[in-house]
């Protein structure tokens, strides 16, 4: 394992995992890994623990110039970022920018959408975040409904006295009234003279030249330059999780791969190493000399979520740096003007950089500029003869600015002072409130008016409800953003690529405003701690933007977004789950049924949590719920759990059929992902994905419509009934409905070798493709009594299979079968199940039909009634109306042990449906690879699959449940 004594960096671990076979991937928050025995041992484990955030980034950049190499030789990008983990707000917009219909929308909304960003519209609507705002004061907006909200973002450190304050406001009047020329290239700007003079005078000693930009982005491309032109050098270090700006040179240092993605690979000679970590950046300039010209990095890292460096580290970075020829570029373009309680944090240190930016505040709220300061040794004619900006220095910018610093710097206002204590204030407040919520709120991390509030909702992704499955998607603390702007009216930030929610209200924000800031957090933590969706959510159960008609297809990049939230669907973990175990697939009945999910939602009326479902459904997908643990008889047991398709019957059916089919592909993925070795599909998903036919082949998951079981349950069923009705199945005739659908085909089928006669009944009114498919179920029954091993019978055959039998050597089964159609014989054909029905001893009924389709007056006398159909194709009605009838609700299964079943509890504990009931019966085989690769459980069935299927019921103690009715 080499010497211990070195302690490897990142990188070297990297390399001595690739060295060892050990092959890694990043799988939302995780890292998976497939590696040769004994390759791991408990060194690297340790290593790979200490540095798991490091090599995530590592292996994300290493996948990305993979993906970026495959590009640029096939030109298949699109494919190739398809396959790269992306942050789950990545993924989302590209189905919210089609969620949402534009043309119905009005005003600046509608303009915004269509023709600005309507990603980020869809997502600041997704969280209730989609307000216009009409006015600002101070630390205060107020809406066009004239509620007024306490902005605790003040963008991002851009606001240093609030909204509109009134003395910027004051200097630009007086900008106008001298009529001052703004722009004057090729002369001496004065304006700008006199903000550098003030500038050197308040920044760290030593940085005597001063640099005029449009903003902070374009203040560290100078920067770059600036060290480059001086150094001879072109290398650029920066840190890990830091953030520089998004133009191409400040994206390159940015120490994040998430921004660079879809824009090609980073610019070449940026280099990121571990923030915070001086090892790291002793061994890099040793390793690399001659190759750096500067080192770029954040005192308190911003949108990498608000981390401070620790102590000594920017003074020892800085020694480092020196010694190598490095110019250390300090940036303040957050931190800076008094954010941190302090003019400048580097000054706080005691730290005098070589060069030193700054921006945001410096426009007093009201207007772009940003500042380069450096040192007399960067300074050279060369540089300032090649580089110039139109506007920047312009002298509106810097009067403005020149306003900012007089405030920041005037003594008998002595804000930086109250920003220090009022800093001090808060952060004691916030760890507080972390200590009550210690289950969920990870870490406070700041100072000043700059903190951050890290959430870990892992504890939480076990428990039942709503929250739980916001938190697997990523989605919680964005709804604590939303929950404190709805009820608190506290505006916070919502994270993007972390779990932190950034606090950075204006300097002028009151130790008041600040206990506000609080209290908005810890009323949402309570909402969570207590497991209340509605207390949570309820402010989102209003009307949505207009969305999309489903027959527009509104999943937009559904693929994507799919693959993603598996990714980050981390618990369970597909390979650390014990048992078999599997997952069943169903939707809603009716959107009431949203409580059942989580009870807490029941205070809801079905009008919210349509609006609420609508308004989350593009985030949260379908549905996990429930924990399910059977045990067979054998003693083997099958763990699962329910994943929920979130539309009701009316809803799926009418969606258009690809639309209807990605949902429920989107839930089998689900179920995949987090461990299940079968998939099952209840209710309708089996319906519109064609018994499962229409969904793509897994190589690792089962897909099962559990029409097997249903089939031969029924069939048990009818015999059942039968028997205790004192007649002989061997004469009956009986009338199944929905013959020619996979549950009907197979019953027939079986029931062809037990009868007396069959009445096929279909639909489609007698057409010439309703006619073929019910001659070929015809014909199959005819093979399957051909076919018979008369060895491996249970039961004697029946008048029908006798008469087929004879048949055998006369006339094929097609000749046959369409013979007895076209003149009723023992196998006949109906388009009318009322017909039907006043016929047969016994009806079955399997159709999609959402409504029942038999008459009560339709059953001859003492008739059985089998229905297997959800919902039922026959009312209950019945039974009061005809006493004479015996109504049978088949398929359904009385699990051993009788166990909690949870969501799929029928009215008796322990007894489950039957497709259900195949779908746990797969799991317990698939182990054994008995039953998981014997055939396709999707489609149509054979005759040898229902007898495999009755005896692995057999084996692990399924046997058929008798309700009363």
């Amino acid at each position: 394992m080499g010497i211990r004594g070195h302690r490897m960096t990142p990188r070297e671990l990297l390399d001595r995992l690739d060295a060892c076979g050990v092959k890694l991937r990043v799988i939302g928050t995780r890292i998976e890994f497939n590696a040769p025995s004994g390759a791991i041992d408990a060194y690297l484990k340790q290593l790979m623990t200490e540095h798991k955030l490091e090599l995530m980034e590592l292996i994300r950049e290493r996948s990305f110039a993979v993906e970026s190499a495959l590009n640029a030789r096939d030109q298949s990008h699109a494919g190739a970022l398809a396959q790269h983990v992306q942050p789950f707000f990545d993924s989302i917009g590209g189905v919210v920018n089609e969620m949402f219909d534009s043309a119905c929308l009005e005003g600046a909304t509608a303009g915004y959408v269509r023709h600005i960003n309507p990603t980020l519209a869809g997502l600041f609507h997704l969280l209730g975040l989609d307000k216009t705002y009409v006015r600002g004061q101070g630390t205060t907006l107020f809406d066009s409904e004239g509620r007024d909200y306490l902005d605790a973002i003040a963008q991002f450190g851009a606001l240093p006295f609030g909204h509109n304050p009134q003395a910027i406001w004051d200097e630009i009047a007086r900008f106008r009234d001298r009529q001052e020329p703004a722009f004057v290239s090729q002369a001496i700007p004065v304006a700008a003279a006199e903000l550098a003079e003030q500038l050197v005078e308040i920044t760290p000693v030593g940085l005597n030249n001063v640099v005029f930009t449009n903003s902070g982005a374009e203040a560290v491309e100078v920067a770059i330059k600036l060290c480059r032109y001086a150094t001879g050098r072109v290398g650029v270090l920066s840190c890990r999780g830091g953030f520089h700006g998004l133009t191409m040179a400040a994206m390159s240092a940015t120490g994040s791969s998430y921004y660079c993605e879809g824009f090609g690979p980073r610019m070449d000679n940026f280099d990121v190493i571990p923030f915070g970590e001086i090892g790291a950046l002793a061994d890099r300039l040793e390793s690399y000399p001659n190759r750096y010209a500067a080192l770029l990095v954040e005192p308190i890292q911003g949108e990498g979520g608000i981390h401070v460096a620790p102590d000594g580290y920017l003074n020892t970075a800085h020694k480092l740096c020196s010694q190598a020829g490095v110019q250390l570029i300090v940036d303040e373009i957050q931190t800076g003007l008094g954010r941190t309680g302090h003019l400048f944090y580097s000054q706080s240190l005691g730290l005098n950089p070589d060069v030193l930016l700054c921006a945001k505040a410096l426009g007093g709220g009201l207007v772009p500029i940003g500042a380069v300061l450096y040192s007399d040794v960067l300074r050279s004619p060369g540089f300032d003869l090649r580089h110039s900006s139109t506007f920047a220095g312009n002298a509106l910018s810097c009067r403005v600015a020149s306003a900012t610093l007089e405030i920041l710097t005037d003594r008998g206002l002595r804000l930086t002072d109250q920003v220090q204590m009022n800093g001090i204030y808060l952060g004691n407040r916030l760890r507080a409130m972390a200590a009550k919520h210690h289950e969920f709120v990870k870490e406070i991390r700041g100072c000043g008016y700059i903190w951050g509030v890290e959430f870990d909702f892992s504890r939480l992704t076990h428990r039942p409800g709503l929250i739980a499955l916001l938190a697997q998607r990523g989605l919680l603390t964005g709804c604590i953003v939303s929950f404190a702007l709805a009820n608190s009216q506290v505006r916070l930030s919502p994270p993007s690529i972390t779990q932190v929610i950034r606090i950075e209200p204006p300097l002028i924000a009151t130790k008041g405003e600040c206990d506000r800031i609080v209290e908005s957090i810890e009323a949402a933590c309570q909402t969570i701690k207590a497991n209340d969706a509605s207390a949570l959510l309820r402010h989102l159960a209003t009307e949505t933007m207009p969305l999309r008609t489903r027959s527009q297809d509104f999943l937009g990049r559904d693929q994507t977004f799919r693959q993603i939230t598996a990714q980050l669907d981390s618990e369970p973990s597909f390979d650390t789950m014990p048992g078999d175990r599997f997952a069943f697939v169903v939707h809603f009945l009716k959107i009431t049924d949203f409580a059942l999910f989580d009870p807490s939602l029941s205070e809801l009326t079905p009008k919210e949590l349509r609006y609420l479902r609508d308004r989350l459904v593009a985030a949260s997908g379908p549905i996990p719920i429930g924990e399910i643990r059977v045990e067979s008889k054998t003693g083997q047991v099958a763990y699962g759990e329910i994943i929920v398709v979130p539309f009701d019957t009316e809803e799926l059916l009418a969606m258009r059929s690809n639309e209807a089919i990605r949902w429920v592909e989107w839930a089998f993925e689900i179920g995949s992902h987090r461990g299940a070795k079968v998939v099952g599909l209840g209710g309708f998903t089996s319906i519109v994905t064609n018994g499962g036919t229409a969904l793509p082949k897994s190589r690792r998951t089962i897909c099962t419509s559990g029409n097997a079981l249903t089939a031969a349950m029924a069939v048990e069923a009818v015999i059942d009934a039968v028997e205790r009705s004192g007649r002989k199945m061997s004469d009956v005739t009986i009338a199944v409905v929905g013959a020619a659908g996979v549950i009907g085909r197979a019953m027939s089928q079986k029931l062809a070798q037990l009868v007396g006669a069959l009445c096929l009944v279909g639909r489609g009114g007698g057409s010439d493709l309703a006619q073929h498919r019910l001659i070929d179920v015809a014909t199959s029954c005819i093979q399957s009594v051909w076919t018979i091993d008369a060895t491996n019978r249970t039961q004697s055959l029946g008048t029908l299979a006798k008469v087929i039998q004879q048949q055998a050597t006369c006339i094929d089964a097609v000749q046959l079968a369409t013979a007895w159609a076209q003149s009723d014989g023992p196998i006949s054909v109906s388009w009318d199940p009322n017909d039907a029905t006043r016929m047969a001893d016994v009806t079955i009924t399997a159709t999609s039909s959402p409504e029942p389709i038999i008459d009560i007056a339709a059953p001859k006398q003492g008739a059985i009634l089998c229905d297997v159909s959800r919902p039922y194709n026959i009312a209950d009605e019945i039974v009061k109306v005809r006493p004479d009838i015996q109504l049978v609700r088949g398929g359904q299964v009385a699990l051993p042990g009788n166990p909690e079943l949870g969501p799929l509890t029928q009215d008796v504990r322990g007894v489950l449906v039957a497709c259900a009931s195949e779908t746990i019966l797969l799991a317990l085989e698939s182990a054994k690879d008995d039953l998981g690769h014997r055939g396709d459980w999707c489609g149509q069935l054979s005759p040898f699959q229902l007898e495999v299927i009755e005896r692995s019921a057999i084996k692990h103690g399924f046997r058929l449940h008798h309700p009363k009715t």
